[in-house]
């Protein structure tokens, strides 16, 4: 898997590399942080974020659910492996059964037996989006912590901060277990059990 900074992939939904709006949603994210009044995250703090995706990876798979809120409201439930690069996915609203290892997505619509493969494309909708940033939740490396500081990452109370716009949730063991992402399009968030 593709090493994953905190500071930049995942306000990037993961996709450093492909994603064009990337570049204006970390822009306004760090003009948004330049002038924020909370609080910088310490060296402390930075820390615990920068350890937190080898933590999700570390713990191999998790369940999930998602919600997108982007002029209506979308859920998917599943499972994601990290070290086994894949997400199961089943929408909410239809039933339908997603399957990606990043390159592929396989689709099993509701009330059929029949496997659809297509290229897998996190740009053709929110849905694709929020599978490539489960997906990129966890890493194998550790994240820079003076990168992440130096990104303008803010805490914003308990064990919750922002980074490039993008708002982490830490779990008692540090990993990641809620991402508030927001787009202009919408936002999307989601919820890892560990369990």
């Amino acid at each position: 898997m593709k090493r994953r900074l905190i500071a930049g992939a995942i306000a990037c939904v993961a996709l450093p590399l492909v994603s064009p709006a990337c570049s204006e949603h970390t822009d306004h994210a760090r003009a948004v942080a330049s002038t924020t009044t909370e609080p910088r995250v310490t060296d402390e703090q930075a820390s615990a974020i920068a350890d937190a995706l080898t933590k999700n990876y570390s713990a191999g798979q998790a369940g999930f659910k998602a919600v997108i809120s982007a002029g209506s409201t979308e859920t998917l439930a599943g499972v994601v492996d990290w070290e086994g690069h894949h997400v199961e996915a089943v929408i909410g609203s239809d039933g339908t059964k997603l399957v990606t290892d990043g390159t592929n997505v396989a689709i099993l619509k509701a009330g059929t037996d029949e496997w659809t493969t297509e290229p897998f494309d996190a740009k053709s909708s929110m849905i694709e989006t929020t599978m490539a940033l489960i997906a990129g939740s966890a890493s194998t490396q550790r994240d820079n912590p003076v990168l992440i500081r130096s990104n303008g990452a803010v805490w914003l109370g308990g064990k919750t901060y922002r980074v490039n716009g993008t708002e982490l949730t830490l779990d008692e063991s540090g990993r990641v277990a809620v991402i508030l992402f927001r787009l202009a399009s919408g936002q999307v968030q989601v919820t890892y059990d560990f369990g």
